[in-house]
């Protein structure tokens, strides 16, 4: 199952996302929102297969909060 799986770990922003184009399925793992928002929209755009796998939660003040809440 993990046969040609490539992490790529790479900071993505408006000047590097259209690399996601090339990659036939793609496994997000993002903490940044505005670099999550880019590829999940550019990915959704072109009809690409992906699956979000980061959990999405801030620490802040003790309190865990979701970030696109």
């Amino acid at each position: 199952m993990r046969r040609r799986i490539t992490d790529h770990p790479t900071a993505i922003d408006a000047t590097n996302v259209d690399q996601l184009q090339a990659m036939s399925f793609v496994f997000l793992c993002l903490d940044n929102g505005t670099a999550k928002r880019l590829s999940v929209d550019r990915l959704k755009e072109s009809g690409k297969s992906f699956i979000d796998v980061g959990m999405g939660v801030e620490l802040m003040n003790n309190t865990c909060l979701e970030p696109f809440g």
